[in-house]
């Protein structure tokens, strides 16, 4: 059975459009299109954005990570209610990235992962409030 995303371009458009990011970091306010791994590595421009150029969600899905956890300017209520429980969050990888064609599962032990971080006054709350909204 082929899925819709059946070529390697469309999943990675999926992909970008479930996160609100390209994998190179880039968001896709400011890249819509393509991924510009240029633009990701720029930590000015890779951050200095708002939706204002974007009202429909067509660029950055309004139930895009990156859209629901920083509504920015965003005026729809449900979408900036998440300036309530404001939080904090980091992450980051460790170990090379997967290579599917390199060898299987069972043969491949090398250490990979992603560390992250959250911080919230009520963490709780909070993770009960983006649970449910």
């Amino acid at each position: 059975m082929v899925w819709p995303g059946s070529t390697e371009q469309e999943r990675e458009l999926l992909a970008a459009k479930l996160v609100g990011r390209w994998r190179s970091g880039a968001p896709l306010t400011l890249a819509p299109e393509v991924d510009n791994p240029a633009l990701s590595a720029d930590p000015h421009r890779n951050n200095d954005f708002n939706y204002s150029n974007d009202p429909r969600g067509r660029q950055a899905p309004f139930g895009c990570h990156i859209r629901r956890m920083n509504p920015r300017d965003t005026k729809l209520t449900r979408l900036t209610d998440v300036n309530l429980h404001r939080v904090i969050r980091r992450g980051t990888t460790y170990g090379p990235p997967y290579e599917k064609n390199a060898l299987s599962e069972a043969d491949d032990q090398v250490p990979r992962g992603a560390y992250f971080l959250f911080i919230s006054a009520k963490a709780m709350d909070t993770i009960e409030f983006l649970q449910q909204e």
